[in-house]
């Protein structure tokens, strides 16, 4: 077949159950994938549904009383995503693909002080987040495959947390001497804030991690098991092989240089 149009679509709107307190919300999915020969465009729209948790109760009548039952008046937080892509393959060789997502946050709740008194909950806070992101695998020989990505994002507020402005990862499958297979990947953050920014209006996130790469790596065997009618892998594999000092959040640093041995069998 020369060319060929390929359509697909599909909808699906859930609503969240009505609570004691709260109204049901509606979290709408929807998807489009149009292609032709081997390049396809790709869009898509969902929502997310937060609702204030047993936090405010708690909050009100044991921490702050003045805030009464103002809780009472707040509304689930929301976000809308939406995201439009272009994939497109170059034979047998390589797989390229791009996509544009924006999300719309609104309605997280926050205490508001005075003036005027007395403190009150409030559906006042937005948040926005605009980004793409870009992979490429490629094929360049039957026994091996190499992959590349890069997400790059704009968020406002400008210190949401765990929202690094650059992300990039690469990896690879190597397959030689028959039955082994080598893998091979690393990831790179760009610093990003930390922790969920304080229910309190105008609230800022201070701490910030590091910037950090780490490797990892593993390496397999493969073999057949006929009496058993079965095939297994046994495999070493080691994660942040460059032994780097990374956190995702100050004072609680992740694991050095470490590593594992095992085997996998398949019935």
């Amino acid at each position: 077949m020369v060319g060929r149009c390929l359509v697909l679509s599909y909808i699906l709107a859930e609503k969240a159950q009505r609570t004691t307190e709260f109204d049901a919300e509606w979290a709408p999915h929807v998807g489009l994938i149009l292609g032709y020969r081997d390049t396809e465009l790709h869009a898509g729209y969902s929502r997310g549904v937060i609702y204030p948790g047993l936090d405010v109760i708690v909050f009100s009548e044991k921490v702050t009383p003045a805030l009464r039952d103002t809780w009472k008046k707040l509304n689930a937080a929301t976000v809308d995503h939406y995201e439009v892509g272009l994939r497109h393959r170059l034979g047998r060789l390589a797989v390229a693909d791009v996509t544009f997502f924006y999300d719309d946050g609104k309605d997280r709740y926050v205490v508001v002080p005075p003036p005027p008194p007395p403190p009150k909950y409030g559906n006042v806070e937005t948040y926005r987040i605009k980004g793409v992101e870009a992979t490429l695998t490629l094929f360049p020989f039957a026994d091996l495959a190499l992959f590349g990505g890069v997400t790059l994002l704009e968020t406002d507020p400008a210190d949401l947390p765990y929202a690094p402005d650059f992300t990039a990862s690469a990896g690879l499958n190597f397959r030689f001497l028959e039955r082994f297979r080598l893998s091979l990947d690393c990831q790179y953050l760009s610093d990003f804030h930390v922790l969920s920014q304080a229910r309190r209006l105008n609230a800022a996130n201070a701490q910030e991690a590091d910037e950090f790469l780490v490797v990892n790596g593993k390496i397999a065997y493969g073999f057949d098991l006929p009496a058993w009618k079965a095939s297994g892998e046994l495999f070493v594999a080691g994660e942040n092989l460059t032994d780097t000092n990374y956190a995702y959040r100050p004072g609680y640093p992740m694991p050095g240089i470490n590593g594992m041995a095992g085997v996998q069998l398949r019935f």
